[in-house]
């Protein structure tokens, strides 16, 4: 891999998805991806759901999801707003958070979401760099 970095992110976009993709179901490929990755997004609404045993914090979060551009580039353009479950009580509308598969992991800081948005793009970086040997 072209200077790639032990993080999830590395896992999920250069390894995991070298191995699938060409199996050419790349609908079920990225949401798969996207649900595995690691993703921040802003907190829009937060209610709890007393039915709910312990994940019973439900939050409405927007987020940027991948997508394959017109040019077969992996992209993180288009939002979206996310139903996800969280033990935090404390979560308010307007923080950051990070998300992974249906659940909130953490609030974050701002220098934890720059971290994780940069590792993020550097390895979409990598794979866009790497895509034509994947098609």
């Amino acid at each position: 891999m072209l200077n790639s970095k032990p993080t999830h992110i590395f896992h999920v976009l250069n390894t995991y998805i070298q191995k699938i993709i060409k199996l050419k179901n790349l609908d079920i490929i990225l949401e798969a991806i996207d649900n595995c990755r690691i993703k921040w997004g802003i907190v829009e609404g937060v209610s709890i759901d007393k039915k709910l045993k312990i994940f019973n914090t439900v939050v409405n979060v927007r987020f940027s999801f991948l997508e394959f551009d017109k040019y077969g580039n992996l992209v993180l353009e288009k939002e979206m707003v996310g139903e996800f479950f969280s033990i935090d009580k404390n979560i308010k509308i307007g923080n950051i958070v990070s998300l992974h598969y249906d659940f909130v992991c953490d609030v974050l800081s701002d220098s934890a979401k720059y971290n994780l948005e940069y590792w993020t793009n550097y390895h979409i970086d990598i794979f866009n760099s790497c895509r034509d040997n994947l098609f």
